[in-house]
């Protein structure tokens, strides 16, 4: 997400998660990518240096700890979860305790790729 020119370094948020291979589309899913940045909106133009200084800074801080998103409630009854091909027992464990404690109409699917990746 990183372009960098001789004179210049720039992120291109833009094509971060917005294409998917065609070899996927037997996985019927939505995919999102909500960017969270630790600025306000008002001041961005002012402050995109810093900001771009502080996400590139292995160091930095992150003030934004938390991110919550409201799902719809049909929705979320509708869950389906597809599990990695390559989930390990104890991941998997916890995907269906999640299910038991905050979503038992949840469907989990295993991936149609199990057992053919190494």
């Amino acid at each position: 997400i990183v372009q960098t020119n001789s004179d210049q370094e720039k992120m291109v948020m833009g094509k971060l998660g917005k294409h998917k291979n065609t070899r996927w589309e037997f996985q019927k899913e939505f995919r999102y990518v909500l960017i969270v940045i630790p600025t306000n909106l008002k001041n961005l133009a002012n402050s995109y240096e810093q900001v771009y200084l502080n996400m590139v800074n292995p160091n930095y801080i992150n003030p934004i700890s938390l991110f919550t998103l409201d799902i719809d409630d049909e929705a979320f009854s509708e869950m389906e979860v597809t599990l990695s091909p390559n989930i390990s027992t104890g991941n998997q464990t916890i995907v269906e305790l999640m299910k038991k404690s905050w979503n038992p109409s949840m469907i989990i699917l295993e991936s149609d790729l199990s057992g053919k990746l190494r």
